[in-house]
C-alpha cells in the first residue's frame, strides 16, 4: 500500500470466491428483505453496516466493485423493489447510473436515494444520525425523476438546445423499458415537464430504435473481427486519460457503438459516465477499477503507454474520432447497401424504401459530423496519423 490510503482494498477475484455473483451481507439481510420487500444497495462494506446499526437491516453491498447482472438476479430471488444508496460524488453518480441499466433490464422496481454532496451512507449516519438517515430512505426518487434532475443540473431546461439534450437523454434511457405502459407514462410526464409534444418525443425514440437496428446489422460480423481492439480505440482511450478535457469533446461525438471491442466500449463507457468529476480518474485508479476484468486492465496499460509517445494531442484526438465515426458509418453504408441489393434481388418493394431513406439519412448524418469535427478549434494536421477506414 502506499500513501494514498484507500478507503478499501479490494481482494482479487477466484474461482472459490467470485464477488461479482455475491452480495455482501445478502445472508442476513434475506429475512428483512422479504419482510420489507424491498432492498436497499449500497456499495462498500462499512456503508452496508452503517445502514445495519441505523435500522436498515434490508440493506445489502456490492463487495465494493461495479454491480453485476448476476447480484442484481440474485436479489430479484428475494424481492422485486430495490433502492440504490450509493455516494453523493460524480462517481457514485456514475456507479448508480449503470446499476440502474441493470435493474430496468431484468425489469424490477428500482429508487434512487441522494444524499447531501460529500456524503456517503456511512458518513451520513454517522453525522447526520438515524433520524436523519430514515428521512432520506422515506424520499428515495423514482428512476424517473431522479435522472432528470440530474440532466437539469446539468443542461439549462429553460432553453432549446438544453431541452433537446435532456429530451434526448431521457429517451435514451425510455429505450430500455420494457413496460410499455410505464414508457407511455413517463412520455407524458416528459413532454409536460419539458413543454414539448408527446409525437415530437416518440418520433425521437422511434428514429433511436432505427440507428439500434442498424448498430445491430453492423455489429453482426465474425467475432474475430468485432471485438479486436484497434490501435485507433487504444490511442483515443489513452490521450482521454492523459487529458480528462478531451473526453467531454469525444463524448459530444462518438457513441459506444463506433468502438469494436468489448474490452474499449466499457473503458470508454467508465470514461463518459465520470466525465465532468471533480477529480478525473488516473490511470491506476481505472487498473485498479478493473482490477477484476484483466482484458480491460491491460487495454488501459497498454492505451497509457501508447500515449506518451504521442506529441500533437489535439490533433490527434481530431484524426482519431475522425476515423472512428467514418468507419463505423461506412460500414454501416455497406451493410445497408448489402441489404438493398438483396431486397431488390427479392422484388421487396417497401423493403428498398425503407432501406433507401435509412441510407439517405446515414449518408447525411455523415456529411454533419464530419464537417462538425472539422471545425474543432485548432488546424488539421497536413499529414494524416491514421490511415483511412
Amino acid at each position: 500500500m502506499d500513501d494514498s490510503l484507500p478507503k478499501y482494498l479490494n481482494s482479487p477475484e477466484t474461482e472459490i470466491y467470485s464477488k461479482g455473483r455475491n452480495l455482501y451481507g445478502l445472508f442476513q439481510a434475506r429475512k428483512a428483505i422479504r419482510d420489507a420487500d424491498s432492498a436497499i444497495v449500497v456499495e462498500g462494506y462499512l456503508d452496508l453496516i452503517a445502514c445495519h446499526e441505523a435500522g436498515a437491516e434490508n440493506a445489502v453491498a456490492s463487495l465494493g466493485t461495479a454491480l453485476t447482472s448476476e447480484q442484481v438476479r440474485l436479489l430479484k430471488r428475494h424481492t422485486r423493489n430495490a433502492l440504490i444508496l450509493y455516494d453523493a460524488d460524480k462517481a457514485g453518480e456514475a456507479a448508480t447510473l449503470r446499476g440502474l441499466e441493470l435493474f430496468l433490464e431484468e425489469e424490477m422496481d428500482v429508487k434512487i436515494v441522494r444524499l447531501p454532496g460529500g456524503h456517503d451512507p456511512d458518513s451520513f449516519v454517522r453525522d447526520e444520525g438515524k433520524e436523519a438517515f430514515v428521512r432520506a430512505l422515506a424520499g428515495a426518487k423514482s428512476l424517473f425523476d431522479y435522472k432528470l434532475a440530474l440532466l437539469k443540473e446539468k443542461f439549462d431546461p429553460g432553453s432549446m438546445e438544453g431541452k433537446v439534450r435532456i429530451a434526448n437523454e431521457m429517451v435514451s434511457l425510455f429505450s430500455r423499458v420494457r413496460n410499455e405502459i410505464l414508457k407511455s407514462a413517463w412520455v407524458k410526464e416528459l413532454a409536460a415537464e419539458l413543454r414539448l409534444s408527446e409525437e415530437a418525443i416518440l418520433s425521437e425514440m422511434q428514429r433511436n430504435r432505427g440507428s439500434a437496428a442498424r448498430a445491430v446489422r453492423t455489429q453482426a460480423q465474425p467475432a474475430d473481427v468485432s471485438e479486436a481492439l484497434r490501435p485507433v480505440e487504444k490511442l483515443l482511450i489513452g490521450i482521454m486519460l492523459e487529458n480528462p478535457g478531451f473526453i467531454t469533446r469525444a463524448k459530444e461525438d462518438l457513441g459506444l457503438e463506433d468502438f469494436q471491442s468489448r474490452a474499449g466500449r466499457e473503458i470508454v463507457r467508465y470514461l463518459f459516465e465520470s466525465e465532468g468529476s471533480a477529480q478525473p480518474l488516473s490511470a491506476a485508479q481505472m487498473i485498479n477499477f478493473y482490477k477484476e476484468d484483466t482484458e480491460c486492465a491491460r487495454v488501459v496499460s497498454l492505451a497509457c503507454a501508447e500515449a506518451e509517445s504521442v506529441l500533437e494531442k489535439e490533433r490527434t484526438l481530431t484524426d482519431c474520432v475522425l476515423w472512428m465515426k467514418r468507419s463505423r458509418m461506412t460500414r454501416e453504408r455497406d451493410t445497408l447497401r448489402s441489404e438493398i441489393l438483396s431486397a431488390e434481388s427479392s422484388g421487396d418493394q417497401n423493403r428498398i424504401a425503407s432501406l433507401l431513406h435509412d441510407l439517405n439519412e446515414l449518408n447525411k448524418g455523415m456529411k454533419k459530423s464530419m464537417k462538425k469535427i472539422k471545425k474543432w478549434p485548432h488546424r488539421r494536421p497536413k499529414r494524416k496519423l491514421l490511415p483511412p477506414p
